[in-house]
């Protein structure tokens, strides 16, 4: 059976925490309209942080948060972030971080069957303009069958 992602809309409720005090904005989710069990998925989040700039000594760690039905496994993810403008662009790997799950999981406590899986970037980055990110999520699907209201 296939999981029907259509009956929300935006079918992974993605929570950038710092959207809740800053200026993080998400501006798209892509991700399949459905999948089988025990498939693998990719979900590509896109958006920006429009906060005040970084200054000197002060850097900036990435953090995103995906709600998921409890049997979904993170396999990896990654992330480029560029400045407005800027040729730079910062790569990595976003870790697993149980601390920002748990602040999720307080602030937007997950529905029943669903939980929060908390990524933050390996490395900090000095930015001095509007900073453009994606990340690209990499989830297995797990065992449940059915429709997932996400």
């Amino acid at each position: 059976m296939k999981i029907n992602w259509k009956r929300l809309g935006t079918t992974v409720a993605i929570l950038l925490l710092r959207l809740l005090l800053t200026r993080c904005l998400i501006t798209g989710v892509t991700q399949p309209a459905s999948a089988a069990k025990g498939t693998h998925i990719t979900v590509t989040v896109n958006g920006y942080d429009d906060n005040t700039p970084s200054t000197g000594a002060e850097t900036d760690k990435g953090v995103l948060c995906v709600l998921v039905p409890t049997d979904w496994t993170l396999d990896s993810a990654t992330y480029t972030a560029q400045e407005k403008g800027q040729a730079v662009v910062h790569r990595g790997v976003l870790i697993s971080a149980q601390n920002w799950k748990d602040s999720a999981t307080v602030t937007v406590p997950p529905p029943a069957g669903m939980k929060w899986i908390a990524m933050l970037s390996d490395s900090a980055y000095v930015y001095a303009d509007t900073l453009f990110m994606e990340a690209k999520v990499y989830l297995r699907i797990g065992p449940t069958t059915g429709t997932c209201p996400l």
